[in-house]
């Protein structure tokens, strides 16, 4: 397989899992990263908030050099607007242009 040239959102790659294997989370390897501004939607952001696998964010976020996350994720009641905001910029604004997305057995890449 070769390296996908389609945009993809990072929220998405957190709700990923390899549709071979049903495992999860798959492995981004990303060779190109744009950030494209949207307007702050901290609704999205707190209504995400349960659905998003706080180690494999943070872990993407180091991976990519995108900055680090708190320990353990905000909740919606008493989210710090300051993450809040980070959270939409990286969940919502920053895309992934090239790159694979790997099995953890390592034999699928998409």
């Amino acid at each position: 397989h070769s390296p996908s040239a389609a945009k993809m959102r990072l929220l998405m790659h957190n709700l990923l899992q390899c549709p071979k294997t049903k495992t999860y989370p798959l492995r981004l390897v990303a060779t190109e990263v744009e950030t494209i501004e949207t307007e702050y939607n901290g609704d999205f952001v707190t209504r995400m908030l349960p659905r998003i696998e706080w180690a494999v964010l943070r872990g993407v976020c180091q991976e990519l050099e995108l900055g680090d996350l708190p320990e353990t994720a905000p909740s919606a009641e008493n989210g710090d607007e300051e993450v809040m905001r980070r959270l939409h910029t990286i969940l919502m604004d920053t895309h992934i242009k090239t790159g694979q997305l790997i099995s953890q057995d390592g034999h699928n890449v998409y």
